[in-house]
């Protein structure tokens, strides 16, 4: 795969939401990377409304955390895994306890119920953590097919990946 284009744009505001969308432009197809804010936040009330159930306090969402589960999830994307590689070095630069990292679910529900029908994840969601960082990244891929006066946009993948951090 040759790359051709990088285009990063990252934007930070004062009360530190961040936005980043990555574009890969390459002579096979575009690769963009894009960061499921929405999913985020809905998942974050779907947890701590079950952990309020449960008797637990409310997960406050932390910023540092937040980056460090941002960029877990977009490197998962980017090289085509999804695991917890690095977690000690990752752990110890971003002080966490503990992460969940899943792949290719639909939506903010639907991570929420595949970490709770596992036990070492569901142990991580209602454990004794008051701090979290959550981040879903969607990797889509669409190549551009041109046939004499006609062009036609293929979508060759489309994945999500995400990754909680908890202390």
């Amino acid at each position: 795969m040759k790359l051709i284009i990088v285009t990063i744009l990252l934007i930070f505001s004062f009360n530190n939401n961040y936005s980043i969308e990555l574009t890969y432009l390459t002579n096979e197809a575009d690769v963009t990377y894009t960061h499921l804010e929405d999913w985020e936040a809905e998942f974050l009330v779907i947890l701590n409304r079950e952990r309020k159930k449960k008797g637990k306090v409310a997960l406050t969402q932390d910023y540092k955390l937040d980056t460090a589960a941002y960029f877990h999830s977009y490197q998962m994307a980017s090289l085509n895994f999804c695991d917890h590689r690095d977690f000690d070095i990752r752990a110890e630069k971003y002080g966490f306890l503990a992460e969940n990292v899943a792949y290719n679910y639909n939506s903010a529900i639907e991570y929420f119920e595949a970490w709770k029908n596992s036990s070492s994840h569901k142990k991580n969601m209602f454990g004794n953590y008051s701090v979290t960082g959550i981040s879903f990244i969607r990797k889509t891929s669409i190549k551009i097919i041109k046939d004499k006066n006609v062009t036609k946009k293929e979508i060759v993948f489309d994945e999500t990946y995400a990754t909680q951090l908890f202390k």
